[in-house]
């Protein structure tokens, strides 16, 4: 049976007990008071800031930062044209997000050097944007865009831009065609690296050199079929390219060998002339 009261009324069992602040079930219900409700073990939380499940930790109010590319840039009569598109954003629309791109002679572009020029840009077509910059003749530039929304701000990869409009990749010197077809794959990140779909996270250095976070220190040399030489301590010369690598073809073995896994800085190859795993320590 269930007793009345002047709050409500209340069962003996497994049924519900009601009150002016809304009603409660005894087992597995839910209870609700104001605005918000919730369930037993397997409910929802409601309020002012979405709702969460107790398992998933899901909640709808998450905004996380957005995500940019760098695509290019053209000449435009003295004028260079930046382009780059928003590939993920947690906004409902673009009217959170702030466009644009950072420009400088050096390619860190650290936050406190003062050549670093912001440009903002105005959304053109579903996330792609672009801004114009003022050239001068023979002048060597960096660029990357950004995009901030609430949380932060987020970096696409940086490219370079040469001095002329006639100059391209052909007439860069093989240390500066490395580079660039290294960061052709690659998106900025903070403090000057680099994270390559392909090779791995590295640093760029001058005359040619980089720091990667496996192979360490490298010294990098480009042929003229958008392959890399790489050189170091341990390995002397060594070819790949974005089609082949982790293989590397060792130019004084005359042959090849394959990248397997960096572990207790210990980096691990396979040699396939002797059949046999080696070790390199850096």
């Amino acid at each position: 049976g269930y007793q009345s009261g002047s709050s409500g009324t209340q069962s003996s069992g497994s049924g519900y007990q009601s009150g002016s602040s809304g009603y409660q079930s005894l087992s597995g219900g839910y209870s609700s008071s104001g605005g918000d409700f919730q369930s037993g073990e397997i409910g929802y939380f409601m309020g002012e800031h979405g709702y969460q499940t107790n398992e998933s930790d899901y909640q709808n109010a998450t905004i996380l930062p957005a995500i940019v590319n760098t695509i290019g840039y053209e000449f435009i009569q003295n004028q260079i044209t930046m382009t780059a598109e928003v590939l993920h954003k947690s906004e409902s629309n673009f009217s959170g997000l702030e466009f644009g791109f950072l420009i400088s002679p050096n390619m860190e572009m650290g936050a406190s050097d003062p050549t670093v020029q912001k440009l903002l840009s105005k959304n053109e077509d579903n996330g792609l944007f672009s801004a114009t910059y003022n050239s001068l003749d023979n002048q060597t530039l960096y660029f990357k865009a950004f995009v901030e929304n609430s949380v932060g701000i987020s970096y696409g990869r940086t490219l370079k831009i040469s001095g002329s409009s006639e100059t391209d990749p052909s007439k860069m010197n093989p240390n500066e065609r490395a580079i660039d077809i290294l960061n052709a794959d690659s998106i900025g990140k903070a403090g000057g690296w680099f994270e390559n779909s392909w090779f791995g996270s590295y640093k760029v250095y001058e005359s040619g050199w980089i720091y990667h976070t496996i192979h360490e220190w490298l010294y990098l040399f480009a042929d003229s079929e958008n392959g890399i030489w790489a050189w170091s301590k341990q390995r002397g010369w060594v070819w790949s390219t974005k089609e082949v690598y982790p293989f590397l073809y060792q130019s004084d073995l005359s042959g090849w060998i394959y990248f397997m896994t960096k572990k207790d800085n210990v980096i691990y190859y396979y040699n396939f002339l002797s059949k046999s795993l080696e070790k390199s320590t850096p």
